[in-house]
């Protein structure tokens, strides 16, 4: 009964975080935060010119398209520099 007593005496101590435990778990926390950060900013770079190509695609598309509904002897079609090129 004493060996018992004494036993939860101790755990009772033991319980909850020392203040180096939380320190070196925040220490952790942070070195993994520092090796995700670029991760994180190279994909926002990633979606950004990702967008800008969709845009130009669908802007090449659209004009292709344009294009593709003239006749075949549209004069538009012919080489050379035309005034409404966009």
């Amino acid at each position: 009964m004493r060996a018992a007593r004494a036993y939860v005496r101790l755990r009772r101590a033991e319980s909850g975080l020392t203040l180096v435990e939380l320190l070196i778990a925040l220490a952790l926390l942070s070195f993994v935060l520092l090796a995700i950060a670029p991760l994180f900013l190279s994909s926002v770079k990633s979606n950004y010119s990702a967008n800008e190509y969709t845009s130009i695609h669908v802007m090449a598309r659209d004009r292709l398209e344009q294009l593709m509904n003239r006749p075949f002897n549209d004069p538009e079609l012919s080489p050379g520099v035309h005034a409404n090129d966009q």
